[in-house]
């Protein structure tokens, strides 16, 4: 029973993934299963992910549609002191996690700064946590790795159990 209510929610997931991807990303839609492959137990985080990117998008649309129903042109405000400087960085940050993260998106970051143009803090925000759940998952992998029982292969013991990992070229022989 926990096996297919398992199933169950997985296909729930995909539904909605697809649904939202078909609706923010239309491009990606053929990349589906690598998505979900790639967020595995995460699921719940890429659905978030994809759901503010929906919604953004229809509030976006929504706008455009009521200025092109108004045709008032709204007046274009000039930068406040330091604003350009702090979106500028904020870029950076942004551009810097998105190669760490999702190294696969790289080549979509102007895209990506479009889409959340206006809200840079919030996408800021989700990189973060996602660059820190990498990081502390490579730390699970890694202590797993290293303890008695673990996965130790590439792993020398000394008479104390202490582990001295191998070089590269010492592996290879």
């Amino acid at each position: 029973q926990t096996s297919s209510m398992m199933d169950t929610r997985l296909t729930d997931i995909k539904k909605q993934v697809t649904y939202l991807i078909q609706n923010t990303i239309p491009e990606e839609l053929d990349q589906i299963d690598d998505t979900l492959l790639q967020f595995g137990g995460r699921e719940e985080e890429l659905v978030q992910t994809l759901q503010s990117m929906y919604e953004r998008q229809t509030e976006t649309h929504a706008q455009q549609q009521r200025r092109t129903q108004t045709q008032t042109p709204t007046p274009m405000q000039p930068p406040e002191d330091g604003e350009v400087e702090r979106l500028a960085a904020m870029h950076e940050q942004i551009s810097w996690l998105i190669h760490r993260v999702v190294p696969e998106e790289s080549n979509q970051i102007d895209e990506i700064l479009i889409q959340f143009q206006g809200q840079e803090e919030e996408l800021l925000g989700t990189l973060r946590t996602m660059h820190e759940r990498a990081i502390a998952r490579k730390r699970r992998e890694h202590v797993r790795r290293n303890s008695p029982g673990g996965d130790n292969r590439g792993v020398e013991r000394d008479d104390r159990g202490r582990g001295r990992g191998r070089g590269r070229a010492e592996q290879l022989q």
